[in-house]
């Protein structure tokens, strides 16, 4: 049964039309018969001779009304209220031609028939693409090896590749993101549309493995506030390319891409200088404190390419480590050591620093995001200011030879309680730098 369903769900659009098609062209007889079984209590063969011969031409003129209305270019996971009310017309049309049919027929068809067929015609379809699409997005759910994907952008670009990844067996949309008001909390796709928010609550909820941003025309000022946006829920974020492959129709799970970092710079990038990383970083041990962060988890890249000795990686959300550990295992020829803790408590970070004899600490832990730090001032202080501090104190004491501070242009003129403390945590760095020649 499973893969019946799967053949299905995977079958050529034009497949799954004439399939609809064909149910509804064996159904709409028994309702007008159930129609005449309703109203007369009888099945209606005795009651009008020659009545099969009116059911097909009913049957073929439902079908018709239907294919003209364009009902059966809606798929059963398209179910939002474009196939409703498209649905209604269709009916509507029918019922009215019936009646115009009836006044001009000899035979006696009482005058409830048409509407009675229009009322269980819009049931029976309205019914069985419920039923199908629960059938085939239950049995998809239950293959476990499918990865999870939410999808940003319920626009045409989102529609496209939530079809396309229902249909490649190994991806499996679960929802969509957008920031459109007119369309959260509804239907698209036969998926739900969550605002950002929701979204952030959901994920865990769903199982997501990804999210996809389906912005292909978004340029990259407003794809790096939503990335940023997106960073709490420490998952892989991969994009659709141009819209090229959109409008030509090509789309292929294949043109999903990680999101390169160069697209949010808006800048040309400054390439690294290979000896000066390798100086504080080449067969050392490093620590990375923020390592789950995206800064620090693209540190933590930069610098296993470098082959330290050692790579501590230092991280207060759980998951977020569990996930760069994952990721840099799979690469790196060090040794990675995984560290869950907090830079407030700094007698953690000196004895992490004095068992393992760290050399190099790249220091990336910071709240970074200004609305939330705004919110949360003294959270923001301690975390940026103090816990900055608390870090260069214990590199300090305990012999480190280079401590790096990732910081941020906000520290310039600050306008904001972010941009205050990691000015405060410069400041700090720069007044051990002077005391310590």
């Amino acid at each position: 049964m499973k893969k019946i369903i799967y053949q299905f769900a995977s079958a050529p659009r034009l497949a799954k039309q004439c399939f609809l098609v064909l149910i509804d062209l064996f159904a709409f007889p028994v309702i007008l018969w159930l129609c005449y079984a309703i109203r007369l209590f009888d099945l209606g063969a005795e009651v009008i001779p020659g009545i099969n011969y009116g059911v097909a031409f009913v049957t073929i003129l439902a079908a018709l009304s239907l294919m003209l209305t364009g009902v059966y270019r809606f798929i059963v996971r398209t179910f939002n209220e474009a196939f409703i009310a498209k649905l209604a017309i269709a009916v509507t049309l029918m019922v009215i031609v019936l009646y115009g049919m009836n006044a001009f027929s000899p035979a006696f068809v009482p005058t409830s028939i048409p509407l009675m067929f229009g009322f269980l015609m819009f049931g029976w379809v309205w019914c069985s693409r419920a039923f199908i699409r629960f059938i085939v997005k239950a049995v998809l759910q239950t293959g476990e090896e499918r990865k999870r994907i939410a999808i940003y952008g319920a626009g045409d670009a989102g529609q496209q590749i939530a079809a396309v990844l229902y249909r490649s067996g190994n991806h499996l949309p679960v929802f969509f993101i957008d920031d459109n008001t007119s369309l959260q909390d509804h239907m698209v796709g036969g998926l739900k549309v969550l605002s950002l928010e929701k979204a952030l609550q959901r994920f865990e909820k769903y199982k997501t493995d990804e999210i996809l941003l389906a912005l292909p025309s978004v340029g990259r000022v407003r794809k790096s506030e939503i990335i940023q946006q997106l960073e709490p829920a420490h998952l892989k974020i991969t994009e659709l390319p141009g819209l090229t492959q959109l409008v030509d129709g090509e789309l292929k799970v294949a043109d999903i891409r990680e999101v390169d970092i160069i697209d949010l710079l808006g800048r040309d990038p400054v390439p690294p200088v290979d000896h000066l990383l390798a100086k504080n970083i080449h067969n050392k041990v490093v620590m990375v404190t923020g390592a789950g962060g995206s800064i620090g988890s693209e540190l933590c890249r930069q610098i296993i390419k470098n082959q330290p000795k050692i790579l501590i990686i230092y991280e207060i959300t759980e998951f977020a480590l569990y996930s760069i550990d994952r990721e840099l295992r799979l690469t790196a020829e060090c040794e990675i050591v995984p560290i869950l803790g907090t830079v407030q408590d700094q007698q953690k970070l000196e004895r992490i620093i004095e068992q393992y004899k760290v050399q190099t600490v790249y220091h990336a832990a910071a709240y970074k995001h200004v609305p939330l730090v705004e919110c949360n001032p003294i959270a923001g202080l301690k975390n940026n200011a103090i816990g900055t501090a608390n870090s260069l104190n214990a590199a300090v004491k305990k012999g480190v030879e280079t401590f790096v501070l990732i910081s941020t242009d906000k520290a310039v003129r600050p306008t904001n309680v972010m941009g205050a403390s990691k000015r405060m945590a410069e400041l700090y760095c720069q007044a051990m730098a002077e005391a310590q020649k």
